[in-house]
């Protein structure tokens, strides 16, 4: 049986609960993420969107990514707290917001193409200059 993983915002007005393995540990470097996070690439846990319970009232903005996906971009209307990005088919969810993040090591660097030239990804693990070709239809 999958582990429950829990987080929320920083105000804790928005938690959710997720009920099955993570798809991917991303380390996103596309500016889209670096925007949302504020940093040079965005950390996110991959879950397919039916997994991902969420309880209290979250705020989205939408953008079209370089991918040409839509990608809802979602947060805490009170303390603006970053959250999810989701696609049709994929909730990806902060690292950061998780209640105990420390379990969920990156498994793959993505759009390394928009990565300053100073924040290098792990050497261990799998890096794409963009979207790994198997998420294409995601």
């Amino acid at each position: 049986m999958p582990q429950i993983i829990s987080g929320g915002c920083r105000c804790g007005q928005v938690r959710y609960e997720c009920a099955t393995e993570p798809l991917a540990v991303t380390l996103c470097y596309c500016r889209d993420c670096q925007q949302f996070a504020g940093g040079a690439c965005g950390n996110f846990v991959v879950m397919p969107v039916s997994s991902v319970a969420v309880t209290g009232r979250i705020k989205s903005y939408s953008v079209q990514a370089e991918s040409d996906r839509t990608i809802s971009r979602e947060f805490c209307p009170e303390c603006g707290s970053p959250l999810f990005a989701t696609t049709s088919n994929l909730h990806a969810v902060t690292v950061a917001s998780f209640d105990d993040p420390s379990p969920y090591k990156p498994t793959l660097a993505i759009w390394l193409d928009s990565a300053p030239p100073w924040a290098a990804a792990p050497p261990d693990i799998p890096q794409f200059p963009r979207n790994p070709p198997l998420s294409s239809g995601q």
